[in-house]
């Protein structure tokens, strides 16, 4: 079930609301710090100053098609994403003159071969690997320019939340214990848009039939048939989004989970069982649980860091269409 983004929480920008966050209980939570809302100008700030004239798209026999008329259908199906998407960008930019933090070119090549490993799997070749995120961006509507900034935004959340970060012996261990002493087996409900994941909240909160829905509404027509069932799967199962592996392990047996993005899809899980399979070598392993554990720690953080900033900062969508489809967002839910 690869999909796109599989395991970076904040590779994407987030969608206008915030997710449900996903329970660890037995694992402290890592939050920031609080901070106050950034005021200094981003250095990509671009001009405001409105053009003196309609901007011309094309003429038919003479006649003119203004931009405009182009732009307000592109607006309506895909501005408030990627609305929100620019908004973040600037929010960690402005956030990052504030603490001082620099990224260079070597930070942001590293975050992109993470997000690529990591998105895609680290069994395909780079070619392999880039003619895949073409494709996929291409999908979404996204362009490189935009898949670069957002790795430009992801390395300087990187650098805010790593030194808030600790990996203790106890949590090791219990890594551990959840990565190779544990399998667990879900089923999911694959979907496009937060909207039809939030639907599909509401009819199972209704009483309906995960597996049924499943065969209805899931995208991914392979589980589809099966209810969305998928094969157990460990915690390190690199073909499972990483996304949907934390939020599986999360889970008790029978509990539904929130909406869990993995990328430009958003799921929906639901934990069928739980599978002990045979112990591992602790002494052998424990660097690359400690590396796997700081990882999935640092995404958690990065993710809280922009869902503070973002709570935190003064946003006004002047354009009308916009802010006619965040106020839609806000009253189904999909934002606070």
């Amino acid at each position: 079930m690869r999909t796109f983004a599989a395991s970076v929480a904040v590779v994407l920008a987030l969608t206008g609301c915030e997710p449900a966050p996903l329970a660890t209980p037995s694992t402290p939570s890592v939050r920031p710090q609080p901070m106050p809302a950034a005021t200094r100008p981003a250095p990509e700030t671009a001009s405001t100053t409105a053009p003196s004239a309609p901007t011309v798209m094309a003429t038919v026999n003479g006649q003119p098609i203004y931009m405009a008329q182009l732009v307000e259908p592109l607006v309506e199906a895909h501005g408030l994403q990627l609305a929100e998407m620019l908004i973040a960008n600037r929010l960690v930019a402005q956030e990052a003159r504030r603490l001082s933090i620099e990224v260079t070119e070597s930070d942001v090549a590293e975050e992109n071969a993470r997000a690529l490993r990591d998105v895609l799997g680290a069994e395909l070749t780079p070619q392999q690997r880039d003619q895949l995120l073409t494709k996929l961006l291409h999908s979404r509507g996204l362009t490189r320019g935009m898949w670069r900034r957002i790795m430009w935004r992801n390395a300087r959340l990187r650098k805010m939340a790593r030194p808030r970060v600790r990996v203790t012996e106890p949590m090791l261990k219990e890594q551990y214990a959840r990565h190779y002493a544990q399998k667990v087996q879900v089923r999911h409900i694959q979907l496009p848009s937060l909207t039809e994941a939030q639907k599909i909240i509401r009819m199972l909160s209704e009483g309906g039939d995960f597996a049924e829905l499943a065969r209805r509404y899931s995208t991914n027509t392979t589980t589809a048939r099966k209810g969305g069932l998928l094969p157990p799967f460990t915690r390190g199962e690199q073909r499972v989004p990483k996304a949907v592996r934390d939020a599986a392990f999360d889970l008790s047996e029978g509990e539904v989970s929130g909406i869990v993005q993995a990328g430009s899809e958003f799921q929906v899980l639901k934990l069928v069982r739980r599978i002990t399979p045979p112990e591992a070598d602790y002494e052998k392993v424990k660097e690359k649980l400690r590396e796997e554990l700081t990882d999935r720690l640092v995404e958690r953080v990065q993710a809280e860091i922009l869902a503070q900033l973002r709570r935190a900062a003064a946003v006004e969508y002047v354009d009308p269409t916009l802010r006619k489809a965040q106020q839609r967002l806000l009253e189904t839910g999909g934002g606070r």
